[in-house]
């Protein structure tokens, strides 16, 4: 990726952005690139999101010792609870859940309006939840309700286990809506936009609906680690850019595009801790830790 305003360290640090799907970047006039350039530029987040590790591992089937090292380092223990399949198994169904979110975003976007080569460069970016936009604005260039709707639900939706995603389309018993852990990621991201918005209405910011709009938007878009922007939010309260910065440390689940630290881990932390405080007040008590009923 070298061309156009690109020095080379800062098209190494464009790539690596991309590759990482962190999504940071150094261009100050995206659209001024060719279609290309942002294509290649959109591509590194879809090569990045379903992981180089797992196409390393469909490619070298026969490196067995090296695929186990590699698979072992890409998903931890807690992504692969109650899922019973070979390591290739798994990997094929990363990348068949990871494909099968990009093509349906793909058309939804180009359906409500998005050019086919925008629909596209989004698509990539926001199931790998990594941000790059075609566009200065971002999303907010669109000014569309639906069309945020639309990326919102696949930023949630690539930021989810895709064990627990592929479990929900076959019908496995471990799902979307049996696991407690997605229900409380959900349930704690539902709280926080609910929180902002409410701010947002009571600080003469937006009318309530405005603030719902925009609260929702940007508390899934940095909670997942994408960060694309609808509206710029240096100049909102204090108390929503604390919130915001919470979902941006505990971020998605594991097993899924979402970077940082995982919400699964932030609720074994939790439930540690709570075991922990529980021995103290009752040092001959017997206290298990669970995570989706399975002791850690």
């Amino acid at each position: 990726m070298w061309g156009g305003e690109f020095t080379f360290a800062n098209a190494l640090f464009e790539s690596v952005s991309g590759y990482t799907t962190t999504g940071a970047t150094i261009l100050r006039d995206v659209e001024a690139l060719t279609k290309g350039l942002l294509f290649w530029r959109a591509s590194t987040h879809f090569i990045g999101g379903v992981g180089i590790i797992l196409f390393v591992l469909l490619i070298l089937p026969s490196a067995t010792g090296t695929r186990s090292s590699i698979y072992n380092s890409e998903l931890s223990g807690l992504s692969k609870l109650n899922f019973k399949m070979r390591t290739r198994q798994i990997a094929r169904v990363i990348v068949v859940v990871y494909l099968s979110l990009i093509i349906i975003e793909i058309a939804l976007l180009w359906v409500l309006g998005m050019n086919f080569f925008d629909a596209i460069c989004h698509a990539f970016a926001t199931v790998a939840t990594g941000g790059f936009s075609t566009k200065n604005l971002s999303v907010a260039y669109y000014d569309s309700v639906w069309i945020e709707v639309v990326i919102m639900t696949f930023m949630l939706l690539g930021s989810i286990h895709f064990g627990l995603l592929y479990g929900t389309v076959t019908g496995n018993k471990m799902n979307v809506f049996t696991s407690k852990s997605v229900r409380t990621y959900i349930g704690l991201m539902f709280l926080g936009i609910i929180v902002v918005a409410a701010k947002l209405t009571n600080d003469g910011f937006y009318s309530w609906w405005t603030s719902l709009r925009y609260a929702s938007f940007q508390v899934i878009s940095l909670g997942t680690t994408t960060g694309f922007a609808t509206v710029d939010t240096p100049n909102w309260p204090i108390l929503t850019i604390i919130i915001i910065m919470y979902f941006t440390i505990q971020c998605g689940m594991v097993g899924s595009t979402s970077g940082g630290l995982k919400f699964d881990r932030v609720l074994l932390f939790y439930q540690s801790l709570k075991r922990q405080i529980k021995l103290v007040l009752h040092p001959s008590g017997v206290y298990i830790t669970k995570l989706e009923n399975v002791v850690i």
